[in-house]
């Protein structure tokens, strides 16, 4: 479907822990709902890697549902198969934003029904790699 609708572009299926075998550099990534499937590691790697893949003032796009990390847990989808989420902390996401090199643009909270009365409320952050030199 991506490509049918943007037949220029180039898509790769890939794990999202292995961003770092791209070799290209982009002027935006979409992190739309991927690190809630990603333990604190390999969500400050993936961070990491995305500040390598930017150029500079390149912008990021994380979304997530903030929590306690240790409330993490297997949830069941509409589809009854199970997934490991993981809450994040924004606080801890925000320690790594900065030691990679990203300021947050903009933050924001929207609140999503996931079934008949079960509200969550998930968290946009929109962030902008910092001007590095060569």
């Amino acid at each position: 479907m991506a490509r049918l609708n943007n037949p220029t572009a180039n898509f790769e299926v890939m794990d999202i822990r292995e961003l770092d075998k791209l070799n290209s550099k982009f002027d935006a990534i979409i992190c739309g709902f991927g690190i809630p499937y990603l333990s604190q590691s390999d969500c400050s790697k993936l961070i990491g890697d995305c500040n390598k893949l930017l150029v500079n003032n390149g912008v990021l796009y994380l979304s997530f549902v903030e929590g306690d990390y240790d409330k993490s847990s297997f949830q069941v989808g509409s589809t009854g198969d199970r997934m490991y989420f993981y809450f994040h902390s924004l606080d801890v996401l925000k320690k790594d934003l900065i030691v990679h090199s990203f300021e947050i643009i903009e933050l924001l909270h929207k609140k999503f029904e996931r079934a008949k009365g079960v509200e969550e409320i998930h968290t946009i952050l929109i962030v902008k790699k910092k001007h590095q030199h060569s």
